[in-house]
């Protein structure tokens, strides 16, 4: 299908994408409006039958309690004789569950569909108006009939209703719908596809045709539509463009093919005259190869004659260079002797330092050792102190926390006092209260004495009150006493409570002394230890120096040594080449000291060999520029 597709034209698949897409939208919009209008349709038809239930049941409630099966007929009679309204189905059930009077079309209404109506109409009498799917596009809406006496329905009305003339509407219109829309969208793609053709498939094959005339080499013809300012606009100049950069580039290439040609020419002529050069350069070359296998058989009297003119400044360039370095080579020949007599001094002296700078090391060590001893020692009591200083200051914080107790305790002692004292006055109050009662309950009395027979029972009453006064009376006085007694022994606390803080105060400043005076000790330690640790940083220091002087001495001497040595190898290795001056057996002859068998003639043997390099490096003073211009 995919391949298919593939190979059909733009146009073509344009409308078929149409086409599709009409369609499905096309028919998409016909079943949701189907739909639409079926369940309004439903929907009216559900409330109008509601109604028509509804007055049915108002008819019939009389007729369905007493059980009058014709009556109840006649009140649904107009329905039934008229299909056009769509009842189909009629029962109603008095409030025991017995059904009164039912009908049901037999065309219509098939025998579960009649089953499940009748569970409808049996269901609870207290229900209203419910509507229940019984199948087959039928609905049956059961209502109540009106409550008796005793608030109990007295029955149920459940009608039958179908649906199919409604559906049957819906359907039609919706195909009138879809008729339409399918007309209108054909007319719609035939405008588009006519348009589509005229204004892209056209110009798109002129186009493709153009593409297919510049690949096979017309880059005269002109390329239509470039006006356009849509799209087909930008394909005709984009496909000028390419047509423009071709014509430039078959003069490019036309010209390029000129250049090469001129190229190859002067490329022959250069191989000709690389080719002679390459000759002369090869003779050279050899006969300079035959003059440094001389010097690297260690012949630096060695020479070249003359190169060619080409050549010259090589050749001259070249004896300079090998006479340089055969003076270079009689100048070491002469200070070799001078090395190996200054190095046999060196490592007299080197072994000498060696020794005492190995004593000096282990002096410093045992010193370094002993301090470390001292420093640790004073560290530990250092750290002693600062213990120390920490628990006196914890006792001070203890101490200064216990005063602060102490403070709040008089504070709440001064509290207890000011509360008796605040209880005492109540307790006044309390006794004069119980005294105007006792004096009340005296004139009651009175009163009551000379009403006679009838105060007699106000005369009990004042009698009771009266003892009530003088229990409260006494009761205030002996409160009062305790109150006084704790008041006392308040004050009392208080005084001792008040000595105790002072005693406490009095041992928070001796601590706060102990501390400073701890604290003063702790710095002592702090600052002899800090000295101790310098001074063991400096010796230790002064070790590690002192080590690696020893180190250095035992290198220099084992560098003397090998100077001796390297020495020795310096003037055999210088021997094996030949210069051709006679001035350096001479020279090297000179250079080398007598031998001496006293030791405080070192000096002497030490001065006697450095005036030859000396002279020598003087009168070698023209080679080395000629050197440093080669």
């Amino acid at each position: 299908m995919g391949t298919w597709f593939s190979k059909l034209k733009l146009s073509a698949k344009l409308a078929g994408v149409i086409i599709g897409v009409s369609l499905v939208g096309l028919l998409t919009y016909s079943a949701a409006s189907w739909y639409m209008q079926e369940r309004a349709a439903i929907g009216h038809a559900v409330r109008t039958w509601s109604q028509a239930t509804d007055q049915f049941a108002t008819l019939a409630a009389g007729a369905v309690k007493w059980g009058q099966g014709d009556a109840v007929a006649e009140t649904y009679k107009h329905y039934r004789d008229d299909p056009s309204l769509a009842l189909v189905g009629f029962s109603a059930v008095n409030g025991s569950g017995e059904t009164v009077n039912d009908w049901f079309d037999d065309a219509s209404v098939p025998a579960d569909a009649r089953t499940a109506v009748a569970g409808a109409a049996s269901a609870d009498p207290e229900t209203t108006d419910s509507v229940t799917d019984v199948g087959s596009g039928l609905l049956a809406i059961t209502t109540a009939l009106p409550k008796d006496k005793a608030g109990k329905s007295i029955g149920t009305v459940t009608t039958v209703w179908s649906t199919a003339a409604i559906v049957a509407e819906a359907r039609n219109s919706a195909l009138v719908l879809l008729g339409s829309q399918a007309l209108i969208m054909s007319l719609v793609v035939i405008v588009f596809l006519f348009a589509q053709r005229r204004l892209m498939s056209q110009p798109l094959r002129k186009l493709s045709d153009r593409i297919v005339a510049l690949r096979e080499g017309d880059t005269t013809s002109a390329v239509p539509y470039q006006a356009n300012n849509d799209e087909i606009g930008v394909v005709a100049r984009a496909l000028e463009m390419f047509r423009t950069e071709t014509i430039e580039k078959q003069v490019q290439e036309k010209s390029a093919a000129q250049e090469r040609e001129a190229i190859n020419l002067e490329r022959n002529r250069n191989a000709e005259e690389a080719a002679d050069k390459a000759r002369m350069q090869a003779d050279v070359v050899s006969r300079l190869a035959n003059a440094l296998e001389r010097l690297a058989g260690g012949d630096f009297s060695a020479r070249v004659d003359d190169l060619g003119p080409e050549f010259e400044k090589v050749a001259s360039d070249f004896n300079r260079m090998v006479g340089a370095v055969a003076a270079v080579l009689d100048e070491i020949k002469v200070t070799a002797g001078s090395i190996e007599t200054g190095s046999q001094q060196l490592l007299q002296s080197a072994e000498q330092l060696s020794d005492r700078t190995a004593r000096q090391a282990a002096s410093l060590e045992e010193t370094a050792a002993s301090l470390e001893e001292i420093t640790a020692t004073v560290r530990r009591s250092s750290e002693s102190a600062s213990e120390a200083g920490h628990l006196v200051g914890n006792t001070k914080e203890e101490a200064r926390k216990s005063v602060a107790k102490m403070q709040d305790a008089i504070g709440a002692m001064d509290r207890i006092e000011a509360s008796s004292s605040q209880i005492g006055r109540i307790i006044g109050v309390i006794d004069e209260i119980a005294f105007q009662t006792n004096l009340l309950a005296l004139n009651a009395g009175v009163e009551a004495a000379r009403a006679g027979e009838a105060g007699k029972g106000f005369a009990v009453v004042a009698q009771e009150v009266r003892e009530l006064a003088q229990r409260s009376a006494e009761a205030a006085k002996e409160i009062k006493q305790l109150i006084a007694t704790s008041v006392e022994e308040v004050e009392t606390g208080a005084a001792l409570v008040n000595q105790t803080g002072s005693v406490l105060t009095e041992i928070e400043q001796q601590i706060g002394m102990i501390f400073e005076s701890i604290q003063g000790i702790m710095q002592s330690y702090g600052e002899q230890s800090a000295s101790l640790s310098e001074i063991n940083t400096a010796v230790s220091y002064m070790d590690q120096v002192t080590q690696q002087n020893a180190a250095m001495a035992e290198e220099t001497n084992a560098a003397s040594h090998d100077l001796v040595s390297q020495g020795d190898i310096l003037k055999k290795a210088v021997a094996r080449f030949v210069t051709g001056t006679a001035s350096a057996g001479a020279s090297a002859r000179v250079a080398r000291p007598a031998p001496q068998a006293v030791r405080p003639q070192v000096a002497a043997k030490a001065a006697a060999p450095s005036s030859v390099p000396v002279r020598a490096s003087v009168g070698n003073a023209a080679l080395a520029e000629d050197w440093e211009e080669f």
